[in-house]
């Protein structure tokens, strides 16, 4: 039966349930009936689906024939072929078209200099409307893609599953996500004659919002921790080593050094004025609000250990 109404998982495991390399049942759904089919032909039909799903048109789509379509090139032995053409198909689609609804969210006002010092210049108020306008976009640019990327491998389910085991490459929807990263993340951008990318800008808001809670600020917590789970999703490199993703090379390693930077200032402000109560019972309290904090908005235990060192 039809599954145009399923969604590309659902679909391709039903399709895969009478699909089997070893029986003659390849030709009850056209695989090799007519001899090898030409790859470009068939490229250019999955390249339109994968267009229409990247642009939120994916119930034109018939995923039952696009997973077909998927099988009859892994069964030519164009796999990985496939598998190529699919990464460089969402590299170029995330270089012309994601990247610039990104660089369309910075604003100067964003690009400051790094030092502690100029993250207090500027009302505070106006300070999180920008940052929070700027995580809403990056989120929603993340979680749209990253929807778009599962409805991907879902699709190329057969080609994804033989490229792993026959070829030990990372799984399709993996090397999106890499893909995602260098061309979007760390694209190199140029704002107020200043060289950054989207990934720095990104990083600093999310320390901004953490610095301005810590000063009283009320902020969107909820946000800021969707924006964190980018960070834990995504490593440094494509080969996929927990120790390297961008949470723990990047996002937390900064945390730290603002939160050491943070709180000798306030324990200096503190010991000057002699009284060791109060610097006891401010330490208590700060320590129960970190604790807080990192379990809302960032990764749990395990910044808090280390926090616990600062």
């Amino acid at each position: 039966p039809g599954c145009e109404a399923m969604s590309p998982v659902l679909c391709a495991r039903q399709i895969h349930t009478f699909i089997n390399p070893e029986t003659n049942l390849l030709a009850q759904i056209g695989v090799g009936a007519r001899g090898a089919e030409d790859f470009d032909s068939l490229w250019s039909s999955i390249q339109a689906a994968l267009s229409d799903i990247n642009t939120k048109n994916a119930s034109s789509i018939s995923f039952e024939q696009l997973y077909r379509l998927c099988y009859k090139i892994v069964t030519q032995k164009l796999g990985e072929k496939l598998y190529d053409h699919v990464a460089d198909f969402e590299q170029q689609w995330f270089a012309t078209e994601i990247l610039p609804k990104v660089q369309a969210l910075v604003t100067t006002n964003l690009v400051k200099d790094e030092r502690w010092e100029d993250k207090k210049v500027g009302n505070a108020n106006e300070r999180r409307m920008t940052g929070e306008k700027f995580l809403m976009g990056m989120s929603k640019v993340w979680e749209d893609s990253r929807l778009c990327m599962n409805m991907t491998t879902d699709v190329l389910m057969y080609m994804d599953r033989l490229a792993q085991a026959n070829h030990q490459r990372p799984s399709i929807f993996n090397t999106t996500l890499g893909k995602f990263r260098d061309s979007v993340l760390r694209a190199p951008m140029e704002v107020a004659e200043t060289k950054t990318s989207p990934l720095v800008i990104l990083t600093s808001v999310i320390l901004d919002m953490i610095r301005m809670e810590r000063e009283g600020d009320v902020i969107d917590k909820t946000l800021v921790r969707g924006c964190v789970r980018l960070y834990e999703m995504l490593h440094d490199k494509d080969t996929e080593i927990d120790a390297e993703k961008l949470y723990l090379i990047i996002l937390e390693p900064q945390f730290l050094a603002d939160s050491r930077k943070f709180y000798n200032d306030e324990c200096a402000k503190l010991l000057s004025n002699g009284d060791a109560s109060i610097w006891l019972r401010e330490t208590r309290r700060r320590l129960k609000e970190e604790e807080e904090r990192c379990s809302t908005m960032l990764q749990g235990d395990l910044t808090q250990k280390k926090l616990q060192a600062v």
